[in-house]
């Protein structure tokens, strides 16, 4: 997946899989081969003590026999091209650091967080801005807290392993529209420059029918300017 070579693709591809997503699970085994101008990954994904394959397709465009005659597989392509058949989709972003992004909201303070002792008040951002809540991870996770005239209003985990956004941006509500995620995502881009990484990842899933929440999502990300945009699809 430009901009990453094959092995750092796998790399990449391997802490991802912590995030148990339909195309990033834990790896048992995975190997790789160019197949002309695809790039195709053979994985064993492990999934309750067995081990599923699945084979992992990245293409600069869409062709027909990517999604004909195969069992089930994932296919990753630059965004624009959508197959026919697919059940689930994803959007992957990637920034080149340094970055130009939205003039970020000056206001807004950021707290960063190596360990915790309380998850209250990520509970609640998270609540407040998509529902529900994932727990961050000690030793993978350096969580950044969003502070608006002394109130926590966002939240982003970086991952230090891999340099991405696990689970994404997130604002409450009440304060979309204000920049506020365009700030973390600044200060999660200016870490990941001082811990030596070259790049900064986000993906998301997404409904089959996207919806408000979707839209929002897509349009914050690719507003702030990624050099690279990637659709995943499971093809069944």
């Amino acid at each position: 997946m430009p901009p990453f070579t094959p092995n750092e693709f796998i790399d990449w591809l391997r802490e991802a899989g912590k995030t148990r997503t339909f195309w990033t699970k834990p790896i048992a085994e995975i190997s790789f081969e160019k197949l002309g101008n695809m790039h195709l990954f053979r994985i064993g994904w492990l999934s309750r003590g067995k081990i599923e394959y699945t084979q992992m397709i990245i293409a600069p465009q869409l062709e027909k026999h990517h999604w004909t005659g195969r069992s089930e597989s994932i296919l990753i392509l630059p965004k624009g091209s959508e197959p026919p058949e697919y059940d689930q989709h994803s959007c992957v972003y990637l920034w080149e650091l340094p970055s130009r992004t939205l003039e970020p909201n000056t206001d807004v303070k950021v707290e960063k967080y190596e360990t915790w002792s309380s998850q209250s008040v990520f509970r609640e951002i998270q609540r407040r801005s998509w529902g529900f809540y994932v727990l961050p991870r000690k030793g993978d996770h350096l969580v950044l807290v969003a502070i608006l005239s002394g109130r926590p209003v966002g939240l982003t985990y970086l991952n230090v392993k891999n340099f991405n956004l696990d689970y994404g941006v997130h604002v409450v509500r009440d304060k979309w529209r204000r920049r506020i995620g365009t700030r973390l995502l600044v200060e999660a881009m200016d870490l990941a420059k001082e811990m030596g990484s070259k790049y900064l990842t986000m993906f998301r899933w997404l409904r089959r029918k996207l919806d408000s929440r979707d839209r929002a999502a897509i349009s914050f990300y690719e507003a702030n300017n990624p050099r690279w945009s990637y659709m995943t699809y499971r093809m069944l």
